[in-house]
């Protein structure tokens, strides 16, 4: 049995077979910039270094005691205040400036800054030891910045599929140009000189 012939003419005159759904994760490192000349500034005017995390849960977050560090051997090396919270989907901007100012609500530093010849860079979860994401390495280190650019992350996602293969559909190939109705993609057309075919059609 066929599904109903505007579904599938819909489907098929979209084009684009495949949706690009939300991964859940971990609160994790989305963008940096080490090398902060005058794009954003900080409380006391400053163009400091900064990081941005990225909570793409489904819920707020507890960042309470996480870490974010420069050093791969000192992964405690600056926490993040108690009554730290991230909401869904938001987005946390704490600055790299070596200031190490951590009050809850208030505008975050870090103890260190960034090295815009490139570096490692992470953010630890609560237990000091679980790395949630990360920026280079110690073999290989994060690339080298240039001013004012930022570096970061795409969102991660995964695809699906519209249709299945061997989906059963409906399809016209029209004799010229005009020959289509402007009205073909409406719930009500009737398609009766339609041809039957199976998903994918090339």
């Amino acid at each position: 049995m066929l599904p109903p012939p505007h579904t599938l003419r819909a489907a098929l005159g979209a084009f684009v077979l495949c949706a690009a759904l939300p991964v859940t994760a971990a609160p994790r490192l989305t963008e940096f910039m080490a090398s902060n000349d005058r794009s954003v500034t900080d409380e006391d005017g400053d163009s400091s270094d900064w990081i941005e995390i990225h909570n793409p849960g489904p819920g707020a977050a507890d960042l309470s005691g996480w870490f974010l560090t420069d050093d791969p051997q000192e992964l405690t090396k600056w926490s993040l205040p108690v009554g730290t919270s991230l909401a869904s989907d938001g987005y946390l901007l704490v600055f790299a400036s070596g200031k190490d100012r951590a009050v809850a609500g208030a505008e975050l530093h870090t103890n260190f800054q960034l090295e815009a010849d490139g570096e490692f860079l992470a953010l630890v979860a609560a237990d000091g030891l679980t790395v949630t994401s990360s920026f280079g390495s110690v073999a290989a280190p994060f690339p080298r910045q240039r001013a004012d650019i930022s570096y970061g992350t795409g969102e991660p996602s995964t695809e699906a599929p519209l249709l299945a293969a061997g989906a059963p559909l409906r399809f016209l190939v029209p004799a010229s140009a005009g020959a289509l109705d402007p009205e073909w993609n409406a719930s009500s057309f009737p398609d009766r000189g339609w041809a039957n075919g199976a998903f994918a059609l090339g």
